[in-house]
């Protein structure tokens, strides 16, 4: 999402969001209630990016109103934000934080709402116009590659290789300090990128997967 001082959401539209039945282990009262809450709370950005109204926190998390204002006091701010005049959480952070009430010692019946709350909040993460979004969002960044190097020229006058200090070489490369693959929503902004020779990138990376080579082992 963007910066909250600039985020504008909009309520998902309820009649794409195609919720799981629910199951057996749950109460179809208490099924219904997860669902429409969620339905009602569900929100999403510009970018397809999704969140919850903070309402929805005492039935999506199994818990009542000091236990919900406690949790969200307690969100990084990277977190949560507030647009329009209401509050909400980001709906990674929700689904971490569900995940890891499904598996403390909760009673039975407890756990299975958590999993069906689970199963609901995935349908809003993949609602259809988020993931329309999302794809028009890659294009977008694969057709901005293309312009990175004579934009961070331009703004910055960069005229040395930023990695070894040698002059700037016409087939200078735009490294990404975080890589596309790990977080694309950074691969346009420039104060993510560095511009550097071929040689000097290519060793960066070489000593990279050389330091990385036992990780896992």
């Amino acid at each position: 999402m963007a910066n909250n001082s600039e985020i504008v959401v909009k309520p998902l539209e309820i009649e794409k969001l195609h919720f799981p039945q629910t199951p057996d282990t749950v109460k179809p009262r208490a099924g219904e209630k997860i669902k429409t809450t969620i339905a009602h709370c569900a929100v999403r950005d510009a970018e397809g990016k999704t969140a919850l109204d903070i309402a929805s926190l005492p039935v999506v998390l199994g818990t009542d109103k000091p236990g919900a204002k406690r949790y969200y006091s307690d969100l990084e701010n990277d977190d949560k934000f507030s647009a329009g005049g209401r509050h909400y959480v980001r709906l990674p952070a929700l689904r971490k934080e569900v995940d890891v009430r499904i598996e403390q010692p909760h009673a039975a019946d407890k756990r299975e709402r958590l999993k069906h709350v689970s199963d609901c909040l995935s349908v809003v993460r993949d609602n259809p116009t988020s993931e329309q979004l999302r794809a028009v969002s890659e294009v977008a960044i694969r057709r901005g590659q293309k312009q990175l190097k004579q934009q961070k020229i331009a703004r910055d006058g960069t005229t040395h290789c930023e990695m070894s200090g040698q002059p700037l070489q016409p087939d200078a490369e735009v490294h990404h300090e975080m890589r596309r693959a790990d977080n694309p929503d950074l691969a346009l902004n420039l104060d993510n990128l560095k511009l550097v020779n071929p040689q000097a990138h290519k060793e960066h990376h070489q000593k990279e997967q050389q330091e990385a080579e036992s990780f896992g082992k």
